[in-house]
Order: C-alpha cells, then structure tokens, then sequence
C-alpha cells in the first residue's frame, strides 16, 4: 500500500486513464490519503486500512436514497460524461454508498441550486471519506471552495464548504482520499459492508455560531451578532447584505428563531 504525498485529486481513477475533473486546474485542492494539508482529528486510517467491523451509519425517516447499486456510477458528475448529477436541496439528508471494483472509483456528486449565504455539508461514514462544496459546476471546471469535509467509522469529524457563497449552482461531492494502493483496499470492495455514508446538507446562514453551526438559530448567533454589531463583517451576521450589522440583520434573525430548515 502506498500514498500519494500532497497530489491533487477531486476525480477518480480508470484503467489507462489520466485523473479526471479537479486534478486538471493549476491549482486544486490538495488531499493526501493521510489527511495531510486537511483538517482532519485522526488520520484517514492509513488510506484504506481495514478497519474490521465498521460501525453503521443511521439513514433517518425522509432522507434523499442515492440508490446507486455498487458498481454502478449513477452520479458521477463532471467525472461523467455527460456530466450526470444527483439534485438535493438545502436541507437534505442524503444516504448513499462508495465503492470500488476493479479499478474504477466512485464519486458521488449531489447538485445544489443555493439561494445564496452559508453551504455546509457534514459527512458520516463507514469508511474513511472526503467531502467537498464545489464550484464552477456550470461548464464542468469544478473546484472546491471552503473547508475539506473529513469522515471515518461512522463519526464526522469536520464539516464541508461552511462558507458563504452568493446564489449560484454548486456540488457536494462525496469521495474517497487520494491514495494509490498496492492490492485492493478490503473496506469498500462492492460487498464488503462498509460502503455506508450520510452526508448532511445545511443552508442556514443565521446559525453562525459556533463555527459550522449547530443547527439551531437562537441565543449564541444573537451574541454574535450583538458582538458584530456595527461592522462590516463580509457576511453573515450582515444578512441584509448593506455591509453594516443592524436591526434589520437583529429582525431576519429572529424570523429564523430555532432549528434550521
């Protein structure tokens, strides 16, 4: 087993193929399967270290099925061709799965037409796992815009995009770590069980406090906005987008009181 040490890599990988999508820009993104140069608690297990009994990941009542049958790549956006994207919305919980078979990687990208203010994504899985907001979805020049999303063993460890982005297409895009391998990785080989992912899609731009949010607008976004109070800070808690926190910032924040959409 081997790793790529700091190689750009927003695409997958074929047989006698060059890598796709991202990896063309100048300047993309760099991921290492060891969660260098990304924030990440723990390392990426060492690529795709097995981790033997990989916990579940829960899909709740209600959420967005991939229904990818592993295997089959039916939303492998710019890495498609046609581009073929899989739409979610704000708000959406989406459950999914990626695999590998023979040399072909998933990916999976979720389209996202924002109205505009924060877009964060937060990834649970199975396996250890990326996650990215990416822009330049129209014409299929993608890069990632905001923080990388880490995930492993069922747990999120660091939220996706949390960046404030005008209104505008944009993708989530779920994907392994950028790792070259000696052998087959065990943990998601089509039927090994450990395929599993949720990812959490939030638009949500009056829960800025705590950083990435917490899903709830209420008294600690109110202190942040009281300690914003008269300044210009680029974005949200200017909601209004005057450049200047004010009542009318004070008002929008109280007719989103309580749990995000």
């Amino acid at each position: 087993m081997s790793c790529i040490g700091g190689g750009p890599y927003l695409g997958e990988r074929r047989k006698r193929r060059d890598w796709t999508g991202m990896a063309r820009r100048k300047n993309p993104i760099f991921v290492t399967c060891l969660g260098i140069g990304i924030t990440c608690t723990a390392p990426a297990r060492l690529c795709f270290a097995s981790t033997g009994a990989c916990r579940p990941v829960d899909c709740p009542a209600g959420a967005l099925d991939e229904a990818e049958p592993c295997g089959k790549d039916t939303n492998g956006g710019c890495n498609s061709n046609p581009p073929v994207f899989t739409v979610a919305e704000c708000g959406d919980t989406v459950c999914g799965t990626l695999w590998i078979e023979d040399v072909v990687v998933d990916t999976d990208w979720f389209l996202i037409n924002h109205g505009g203010g924060i877009l964060s994504a937060k990834l649970f899985s199975q396996f250890p796992g990326t996650c990215y907001i990416v822009d330049g979805i129209d014409g299929c020049n993608p890069f990632p815009v905001g923080d990388v999303g880490c995930s492993g063993n069922g747990a999120n460890q660091t939220p996706a995009g949390n960046i404030d982005l005008p209104a505008g297409e944009y993708a989530v895009l779920v994907k392994l770590p950028h790792c070259l391998f000696d052998g087959i990785p065990p943990d998601v080989l089509c039927g090994n069980g450990c395929n599993d992912y949720r990812v959490e899609i939030s638009c949500c731009p009056w829960d800025v406090e705590p950083m990435g949010g917490d899903g709830i607008v209420g008294i600690t976004d109110f202190l942040e906005l009281l300690a914003q109070w008269g300044t210009d800070p680029g974005g949200p808690p200017d909601f209004d987008g005057d450049g200047n926190v004010g009542i009318v910032d004070f008002l929008e924040l109280l007719a989103h009181w309580g749990p995000c959409p």
